[in-house]
Order: structure tokens, then sequence, then C-alpha cells
């Protein structure tokens, strides 16, 4: 049996990837409301929040 060399601590493959993949949607989607000047404070909270939710999601998988 090979040794997990360059393998995830925890999660599966898709669930690495799923959450890379949220976590460049929710990054270039914050960009884009944060650069609107009106944007409405509500919607830039919940950008936020969800940024930060898929930053917490992918330091779970790494186990950080």
């Amino acid at each position: 049996m090979e040794p997990n060399v360059g393998r995830l601590p925890q999660g599966s493959d898709f669930e690495w990837r799923e959450a890379v993949m949220d976590l460049a949607r929710a990054q270039r989607a914050y960009a884009e409301i944060i650069a609107t000047p009106d944007a409405p404070d509500a919607l830039v909270n919940r950008a936020w929040l969800r940024l930060w939710r898929a930053e917490r999601r992918r330091d779970e998988l790494l186990g950080v």
C-alpha cells in the first residue's frame, strides 16, 4: 500500500474541490459587491459571511 503522499488530511477529493470552487465564487462575488459604491450594507454583509464560511470550510478540510 502506498503512503498518502500529497493527499489532504480530511474529506474526500470531491469535498476539497467543491470547497475550493465555492471559495473562488465567494471571493469573486465579494469583490464585485464591494466594488459597487452604492451596494446595500445587507448585501455586503451577506457576501462577507459567504466568504467567511467558504474560508472556514476550506480550513476545516485542511485540518487547520
